[in-house]
């Protein structure tokens, strides 16, 4: 296909100035899965000769701040008359032209591209409020020239947009423009698989029904104290009209969950059930396998609870290292096949997550401790006054979530099967009604030990539990 060359296009990026913790759940990739991963060209039509990148500024930057994002697009092309010191952003910026150069159109020449600062536009009054969706960035991008041009949408440290920090730092894409001299402006709009991707959809695959026990299984030093939360956490998870709550409740907060499974019916046209109640603790606290931990060792640990209508949930104490902790997860889910039972294997589902009070308290134990990049808040009181464990809640609530609704990797999910995101997950960072990127929420404040929480649990505990994606008004759902 040819470049795009003298043709016109709008891509739109939004991008921002605030990053901070993410709670990852990760599972081993297939043969079938790294395949996907392969980095091709899919024959489209690349950006070529001279592109403007416009700068749409919303909210307020200071002008030293929208000095440093101009000075970076304006360094992205190299000035023989403006020699820059080595290694420069030119230079890095020159990768990109290898794949120009491994692509060629139809007279067998190498496409081009030449970038440049463009016009500069200033929304500093948030003329669409802040909070945005998905068309309203659109909208803004539309604000910058729709011919050659890139117009870069950013947005301000108070503005918050549909996915920010839950799935995404920035996107880009593309859309038809205005029409110039006749002629639209048209670049791709989303392929349907793109579209897809995008989704949060049930991938028809089965969800845990039934009557599920939860299985502890402790592996390193936890104090008896440390395990009652964590197991009082689980027990809370189930109402029981003879010990009422005080509400909002956790039980309350994972009735969420059923709506995925309203929206799902099983070959007699009924809509599966799922119980789940606090089975059998197994205690480690000898090591068994050592104090580093991979996949493999989770997995084994966790086939150590019962194989059958059972999620087991590995604990791994803060001392406890496991691969890929804190650099890319706090915690992971997963399935396996499990032994032989009555002349049947069943598949069984299973859960990691790790202390990260001395690891990562910054990534995996946030808003109890102050992130590692973004906004510096005040870390809040964690309400089990442990850091550690009061975060470990949050991952094991997050993961329990994502387990329920997509167990075996093809139930309810958005984006690519092998990173996918899940009924937690697709609400990273957001606690309470009004969230945004480094501010956990409008939570409830235990007036005698400050502890910031959103549910209660049985024997008068606090929990600070996620927002879950709500899959019948496709928004995250708090319960304050």
């Amino acid at each position: 296909m040819a470049p795009l060359a003298y043709s016109s296009i709008l891509l739109t990026l939004f991008l921002t100035l605030s990053l901070f913790h993410s709670s990852l759940a990760a599972r081993k990739l297939s043969e079938s899965d790294q395949e996907l991963q392969l980095f091709k060209y899919h024959k489209g039509p690349l950006l070529s000769g001279k592109i403007s990148i416009n700068l749409i500024w919303y909210g307020k930057f200071k002008p030293s701040q929208r000095a440093i994002i101009s000075d970076f697009i304006t360094s992205l092309s190299s000035s023989p008359s403006k020699p820059t010191s080595q290694p420069s952003v030119a230079k890095w910026w020159k990768t990109t032209e290898k794949y120009y150069h491994l692509t060629t159109t139809r007279n067998n020449k190498s496409p081009n591209l030449a970038l440049s600062l463009g016009t500069q536009i200033l929304d500093e009054n948030y003329s669409l409020g802040k909070s945005l969706n998905d068309n309203q960035i659109l909208k803004l991008a539309s604000k910058g020239a729709q011919k050659n041009a890139i117009n870069v949408v950013l947005t301000a440290a108070d503005v918050t947009v549909d996915g920010f920090c839950s799935s995404k730092c920035g996107s880009h894409g593309s859309s038809a423009g205005a029409r110039i001299n006749g002629k639209s402006l048209a670049a791709r709009k989303l392929s349907e698989s793109d579209q897809e991707l995008q989704l949060f959809k049930y991938h028809k695959g089965p969800l845990l029904s039934g009557k599920i026990s939860i299985n502890l299984i402790w592996y390193g030093k936890f104090k008896p104290s440390q395990r009652a939360i964590i197991s009082d956490f689980i027990t809370s998870l189930s109402s029981s009209p003879s010990k009422p709550t005080s509400q909002p409740s956790v039980a309350k907060w994972w009735k969420t969950t059923e709506k995925y499974y309203h929206l799902t019916t099983t070959r007699n046209n009924k809509s599966p059930n799922l119980a789940l109640s606090l089975g059998t603790q197994i205690l480690d606290e000898n090591y068994s396998l050592g104090k580093s931990l991979n996949d493999n060792q989770i997995l084994k640990l966790a086939s150590k609870g019962a194989q059958k209508n059972a999620i087991n949930v590995v604990l791994t104490a803060a001392d406890v290292t496991v691969d890929g902790f804190c650099s890319s997860k706090c915690g992971s889910h997963g399935s396996s096949a499990g032994a032989r039972i009555n002349g049947k294997r069943y598949k069984f589902a299973y859960i990691w997550v790790g202390n990260s009070e001395t690891q990562c308290p910054g990534q995996c134990a946030w808003p109890f401790h102050q992130p590692i990049y973004g906004p510096q808040n005040p870390a809040l009181v964690a309400p089990n006054n442990d850091v550690g464990l009061d975060g470990m809640v949050i991952n094991v609530a997050s993961l329990l979530a994502g387990t329920a609704t997509n167990p075996f990797g093809n139930g309810y999910f958005q984006g690519p099967k092998e990173a996918p995101l899940e009924a937690a997950s697709a609400c990273t960072g957001v606690y309470g009604k009004g969230a945004y990127p480094g501010y956990a929420g409008n939570l409830l404040v235990d007036p005698t030990t400050g502890a910031s929480y959103n549910a209660n649990g049985i024997n008068g505990r606090k929990y600070l539990v996620p927002a879950l994606f709500d899959p019948k008004t496709s928004s995250c759902a708090t319960l304050v």
